[in-house]
């Protein structure tokens, strides 16, 4: 099992942590790599650089090690941060990554939606 977990420290500023069953809890990797959208790192609680930064992040991180894991989180990365990231508490969260895997399938389920409803009308 996987969990994210992110809150506000002492001064305010967001940390991230990435804790893995059998492996010691680190930070999560912002992966400026693929796509610089906040330079001051992550947020969430609503819709902006930070949220993105951040869901692009932990969809990168939950992929990893699978076929073309960067263009799956970057395809998603923008829906997950509407349905996921954008609508956590200010405060903090705690996220598995059987939240992650159930948000991925809602986004799929309503992307075959809109395609269904475009080619009936």
């Amino acid at each position: 099992m996987k969990r994210y977990k992110g809150w506000r420290d002492e001064r305010g500023e967001t940390q991230v942590r990435v804790y893995e069953d059998g492996l010691p809890e680190r930070s999560l990797d912002p992966r400026f790599d693929l796509r610089r959208h906040s330079p001051t790192g992550f947020e969430w609680g609503y819709s902006g650089s930070g949220p993105a930064q951040l869901a692009l992040a932990i969809l990168a991180e939950h992929f990893h090690g699978q076929p073309d894991a960067d263009e799956k989180a970057q395809s998603l990365y923008q829906e997950f941060k509407a349905q996921a990231i954008a609508r956590f508490p200010r405060v903090g969260f705690s996220f598995n990554n059987l939240d992650v895997e159930a948000k991925i399938i809602e986004i799929q389920m309503r992307r075959e939606e809109r395609r269904s409803a475009n080619v009936t009308a």
